[in-house]
């Protein structure tokens, strides 16, 4: 039996840290030992015992190069895993003065992995095209959780009252959260009611912003995501890049239609269960809440959504035991 190792670098509620608790407690890994560590990614890294699978999940940068590489070093017959949780085509385009030098980083670090995982084809794509990683190394397993009490949550077909339009993320500006609170604010507010759940460092400006609107509420930090998503009618993710966004997917199991930013990996996720907006586009999120919020069509769209993660989670417990039987 194999024993593996999880390396994380942020101990906060997230979807990593969500995604590896499901993992954890799936129980059918043919692993003898499953867990997760939290490390500081740019000392040297000591696990103290022999492990075969060592999964990466931390986001790669030059002042973490050293301890990859002495994990690699002081673990030669372990399996490498690294899990591309946070870089994209957008975050690249966003967020790097010199391309040329962060995709040596990338190409550097990965060539210390015996796997690297993206997260969604979009960033499957960007990651072959940018010439970071070989073929024969990639692999792509779409993030997941168990979503079973989110598919157990009730719907009840809309018939009466505003539509309840839901965010839910680390309020961070890379989330386009500011979008969503100036689109609604170009709405009435009899007809939608925007509620925001989470936490993040643009709180506090993102609540300035809606000051004077009646119609949005701030929920704060949740632990248990599935009965916010149970009391919205849409959720909307007007992210600016996201590598694959979980919260999509969760929504889905919950029944809602969802309506996301072209950009990275969410408009792969959609599928016929909402719709795909131009990024940074105010407009656009408010043609899309008009578009969703007939009865009828929030009804098919919720059909739709739950059937399109029924088989997810097997699906990917049997992508990643087969990443861990090798």
């Amino acid at each position: 039996m194999k024993q593996t190792i999880n390396l994380i670098d942020d101990p906060r509620p997230g979807g990593i840290r969500s995604l590896l608790d499901d993992m954890s407690s799936a129980g059918i890994w043919g692993t003898e030992e499953w867990q997760i560590r939290n490390v500081n990614p740019v000392r040297p890294i000591v696990l103290g015992r022999r492990y075969d699978t060592i999964v990466v999940h931390y986001s790669m940068a030059w002042r973490k190069l050293p301890a990859l590489f002495l994990l690699r070093k002081t673990n030669p017959h372990a399996k490498i895993v690294i899990v591309e949780h946070h870089y994209t085509a957008g975050f690249e385009q966003r967020h790097i003065p010199s391309v040329r030098r962060f995709r040596t980083l990338l190409r550097t670090c990965y060539r210390l992995a015996d796997e690297v995982v993206a997260v969604s084809a979009a960033q499957a794509r960007w990651l072959r095209a940018a010439g970071v990683v070989s073929a024969d190394k990639l692999q792509t397993i779409p993030s997941c959780r168990n979503y079973a009490k989110f598919l157990e949550i009730p719907r009840v077909e809309k018939s009466v009252g505003p539509i309840v339009v839901g965010a839910l993320g680390r309020i961070e500006h890379s989330k386009g959260f500011d979008l969503l609170v100036s689109a609604i604010a170009g709405l009435p507010d009899v007809d939608y009611q925007l509620k925001i759940a989470g936490d993040g460092s643009a709180l506090d400006a993102l609540k300035q912003q809606a000051a004077n609107l009646d119609n949005v509420e701030f929920i704060g930090h949740l632990d248990d995501p599935s009965a916010f998503l149970g009391s919205c009618d849409v959720l909307v993710m007007p992210s600016r890049f996201e590598a694959f966004g979980l919260v999509c997917a969760e929504a889905k199991a919950c029944g809602l239609p969802v309506i996301v930013s072209d950009v990275d990996g969410l408009p792969e996720q959609v599928q016929d269960c909402g719709v795909v907006i131009e990024p940074e586009c105010e407009k656009s999120i408010r043609q899309a809440l008009r578009f969703v919020s007939r009865p009828s069509r929030l009804h098919i769209f919720s059909r739709k959504a739950r059937a399109s993660v029924v088989n997810a989670w097997s699906d990917y417990l049997t992508a990643w035991s087969r990443v861990l039987a090798h």
